[in-house]
């Protein structure tokens, strides 16, 4: 799985937005040649902010978008995740960057459900944009040989994904009564444009992590 973790390289551009949307890109650098994907929108410690990949921030004290927070992305772990606290000029948003017909936004919920075999699930992500698929195994163990990390109690699913993905939101792909679906964990890496993505459950995350709003 050498390649699940790696970063996409791209040509610089500049955009005025300043609302992130869950699974649009988020810049590693300012030089903007490295991306991963917005997951959800939290809370941490009262400060507003959004959860990504681990792995993505692992390197970084920042990114353009705030101050990296919290990471979590170490060896025999059940974890990949970080959090980031935004600065004055970037809001995150419960808008879906890639959406399907009727399912738009991330719904603001206070649990997360249980994960189980044959649960339908969609993730949305910067690089394959909203696709869906089906939770295939539990408490999975990934060898990411690029960084020799092994991460445990990992889900796996046979959703379409791709490098730069990476930290996109996962869901149910249904809506609450508010109109919004619920969000379950954080895309960590999958075989490349493969129907094969591993991601982390938000139920195993601090409650302090999982404070949407």
């Amino acid at each position: 799985f050498s390649k699940i973790i790696k970063f996409n390289q791209t040509k610089k551009y500049t955009t005025s937005a300043s609302n992130i949307a869950a699974g649009a890109r988020i810049w590693l650098t300012s030089a903007q040649t490295s991306y991963c994907s917005m997951g959800m929108r939290v809370k941490y410690n009262g400060n507003n902010g959004y959860l990504t990949a681990g792995h993505c921030a692992k390197e970084y004290s920042s990114f353009p978008s705030g101050t990296v927070k919290v990471v979590q992305f170490s060896n025999n772990q059940n974890y990949d995740y970080a959090f980031i606290q935004t600065n004055s000029s970037y809001i995150p948003t419960n808008t879906l960057a890639y959406t399907t017909t009727g399912i738009t936004k991330l719904g603001l919920i206070n649990y997360c459900p249980s994960i189980i075999v044959n649960m339908a699930i969609s993730k949305a992500g910067v690089r394959t944009g909203y696709t869906t698929g089906k939770v295939k195994a539990l408490n999975v163990s990934v060898y990411y040989s690029d960084v020799e990390v092994t991460l445990k109690g990992m889900i796996e699913s046979d959703v379409y994904q791709g490098q730069g993905d990476s930290g996109g939101v996962v869901m149910i792909p249904r809506t609450d009564a508010n109109g919004g679906a619920i969000g379950i964990g954080i895309l960590s890496g999958g075989v490349n444009l493969y129907n094969k993505m591993y991601f982390s459950d938000i139920n195993v995350y601090p409650i302090a992590l999982q404070n949407r709003y």
